[in-house]
């Protein structure tokens, strides 16, 4: 059931309507808040749209980032688990027909 959450950012309301839980939404909001906060670093105001869209960048960047270690964990197990079928199959004697 879609519940609704209503949050601000860089003074700007927003109401998001989820099937998510709103604690997930919240932790989803409070991540978004301390992107900002880093890009908004320094004494000067910056436009708010430049730093979403900066902040949008570090996080998509991140996204990025874990995707390929992801991929490179998945193929890493791949090349163990050939490695023991390997082993497994030069250890093992073929099953008599």
């Amino acid at each position: 059931m879609a519940s609704s959450l209503v949050f601000e950012i860089l003074g700007q309301r927003y109401t998001i309507r989820s099937d998510a839980s709103p604690e997930y939404i919240r932790e989803l909001v409070a991540y978004m808040e301390a992107k900002v906060s880093e890009v908004q670093k320094g004494p000067t105001p910056q436009d708010p749209l430049k730093v979403s869209i900066l902040a949008a960048l570090t996080i998509v960047d991140e996204l990025f980032q874990a995707r390929e270690g992801l991929a490179a964990q998945e193929a890493d197990l791949a090349r163990a688990i050939q490695k023991l079928i390997e082993r497994l199959q030069s250890t093992v004697p073929p099953a008599l027909g």
